[in-house]
C-alpha cells in the first residue's frame, strides 16, 4: 500500500525493529532515523509549516511498564508541550493482553504480573484527556492508521461538524431523518411552526405546512405521510 502523505516521517533511532517496517512503508526517501527528544515519529508534510507526533506502545513489550514507571505520562506530557497536535499509538489489545496474563498468574503464582484492568482503566481515561489514544490490532494496521493521522491532521482541512442547533429538537431530527424531507426542510418547518416535540408534529395539520412559505402541496403530502 502506497503511503498517503507527502512529506518526511522521522524516526526515533530507538525504534528498533520497528524502524525497517516503517520506511519500506513510508517511503526510503521520505524517512529519516535520528534519535527523537519527543515521540517515536514526527511527521512534517512538504507544503506546510504544520506538523505531528506520534508516540507508539505495544501491549506485549513496553505499555504496561511505562505506565507503571510513568514514564508514558511524562512522553505524553512532552508531546503535548511541544507539539499541537498529538497522537498516542497502542498496537494490540489491552485487555485481552491483561485477561491472558492474569490468567496465567492464577495458574502460576510465581509467574511475574501485577497489572490489572482497573490500572488500565485509570491510565486510559487520564491519557484520554490530554492527547488522542488510538487503538491498531497489528504493526501493519498501525501503519496505516498512521499514515492517515499524518495526513488528515496536516492538510488543513476542516473536519468539524457544525450541527444546526435548530435540529436539537425532537421535531426538527425526526423530520430531517425522513426521506425525501432532509434537513433544510425540517429546519424551516419546525422553525417556522415553532415545532419542538414530537407530540407537535402529532397536532400538525396539512394547512400549517401549507402556510409555511417554500411549502408547496406534494412537499406537504410528504411531509405528512412521513408523521404518518
Amino acid at each position: 500500500m502506497k503511503s498517503l502523505i507527502k512529506g518526511k516521517v522521522f524516526i526515533d533511532s530507538r525504534e528498533r525493529e520497528r524502524i525497517d517496517f516503517a520506511q519500506k512503508y513510508f517511503g526510503y526517501n521520505n524517512t529519516e532515523v535520528k534519535q527523537l527528544d519527543v515521540g517515536d515519529y514526527i511527521y512534517k508534510p512538504n507544503d506546510s509549516d504544520r506538523c505531528c507526533v506520534c508516540e507508539v506502545k505495544q501491549t506485549h513489550t513496553d505499555l504496561f511498564s511505562s505506565i507503571q514507571s510513568r514514564q508514558l505520562f511524562r512522553q505524553v506530557a512532552d508531546m503535548v508541550r511541544v507539539f499541537p497536535v498529538h497522537y498516542l499509538l497502542i498496537v494490540g489489545n489491552p485487555e485481552e493482553e491483561i485477561i491472558k496474563n492474569m490468567v496465567i498468574k492464577k495458574k502460576n503464582p510465581n509467574y511475574h504480573w501485577n497489572f490489572t484492568l482497573e490500572q488500565w482503566d485509570g491510565a486510559y481515561t487520564s491519557l484520554q484527556q490530554v492527547t488522542r489514544v488510538v487503538f491498531a490490532y497489528n504493526w501493519k494496521r498501525a501503519l496505516s492508521l498512521m499514515d492517515l493521522l499524518f495526513k488528515k491532521s496536516t492538510d488543513g482541512k476542516n473536519r468539524v461538524f457544525n450541527y444546526n442547533p435548530k435540529l436539537t429538537t425532537q421535531a426538527a431530527t425526526f423530520l430531517a431523518c425522513k426521506k425525501g424531507v432532509g434537513q433544510r426542510t425540517a429546519e424551516l418547518v419546525t422553525s417556522e411552526l415553532e415545532l419542538e416535540t414530537l407530540e407537535d408534529l402529532l397536532c400538525l395539520s396539512k394547512d400549517n405546512l401549507l402556510s409555511v412559505d417554500g411549502i408547496g402541496d406534494k412537499k406537504a403530502d410528504l411531509i405528512m405521510e412521513a408523521i404518518g
